[in-house]
């Protein structure tokens, strides 16, 4: 598969997801009991939800999708990653064409970044050559996300302050799905080099990761802000990818001065538009009408 392909299905997955967890952010906002109860009753209540069944079935769509386009040696997750933030612009375009929304200067500049960031980073493949997985390395990201899951958790089991907790729910998110997105494309790399207990490994840190990164996130929209959890959570995966792909999986940065100056632009255009474009990670109700 073409690096070209896998992106275009990265950007398909994306919009997809994006649209799902909005339809799950609010079916849980439709749920009377969701104060009282615990996380079954939760989960119980999102499956007879229309709109919670349909969130999950475009998340799950999306994720096949974007694990298909992982599935391409010719793919560094280093590149498609930072791709998912193009969900932030179909979030904006979404709100200006249902909710009848206006954008302001800086959202439109923040939809010109990640659009400039998605170019950029598409114009940018890795380096021809072998690639291989590093275990030592891999155990170090393995180790140091453990220690930062465990103080957000802490954190979480004991302080009362809001800000504090949409902090720890952020990190403790974009650690699980950091953690579950770089095995996906240690999976595939570990398959082709027969490395069974890595292909092993891949398979339980994936769903676990997914799932319960998934679980927090929808957790959390009970009492924290949807647009602090979900934009420090983002920012939080995508440094484990980067990195984790840099120094894991063998995805090196273009040597030519021009090709990685264009990469890291791509990557901090991205970065930058999500925090201009923050205010539509979250949910809206439509306006009333005659307002």
């Amino acid at each position: 598969m073409p690096i070209t392909l896998a992106i275009v299905l990265t950007l398909v997955a994306t919009t997809l997801a994006r649209i799902g967890i909005v339809l799950l952010k609010q079916a849980v906002a439709n749920l009377r009991t969701q104060q009282d109860q615990g996380m079954f009753a939760l989960v119980i209540g999102l499956a007879q939800s229309g709109r919670g069944v349909a969130g999950a079935g475009l998340e799950i769509v999306g994720y096949g999708l974007f694990l298909w386009a992982l599935s391409a040696p010719s793919a560094p997750i280093s590149i498609l990653q930072p791709l998912r933030a193009f969900g932030i612009v179909v979030m904006a375009f979404l709100s200006v064409f249902i909710l009848h929304e206006r954008l302001r200067s800086r959202e439109w500049l923040g939809i010109a970044l990640q659009l400039s960031g998605t170019i950029l980073l598409g114009l940018t493949p890795p380096p021809a050559g072998l690639k291989a997985i590093a275990t030592g390395n891999l155990l170090m990201i393995w180790a140091a996300s453990a220690l930062l899951a465990s103080v957000c958790a802490g954190l979480l089991l004991s302080t009362k302050k809001q800000e504090l907790a949409e902090v720890s729910y952020g990190v403790l998110t974009g650690v699980l799905l950091g953690v579950a997105y770089l095995h996906t494309k240690v999976f595939f790399m570990a398959w082709d080099e027969e490395r069974t207990p890595l292909v092993i490994l891949s398979l339980a840190a994936m769903p676990v990761g997914t799932l319960g990164g998934l679980a927090i996130l929808l957790w959390s929209f009970r009492s924290c802000r949807a647009l602090v959890v979900t934009t420090i959570n983002f920012v939080v995966n995508q440094v484990i990818v980067v990195v984790g792909g840099a120094v894991c999986l063998g995805e090196s940065f273009p040597k030519d001065w021009l090709p990685f100056a264009a990469r890291m632009l791509g990557i901090a255009f991205i970065l930058l538009g999500v925090v201009l474009l923050a205010r539509f990670q979250e949910a809206r109700p439509a306006p009333a009408a005659g307002v």
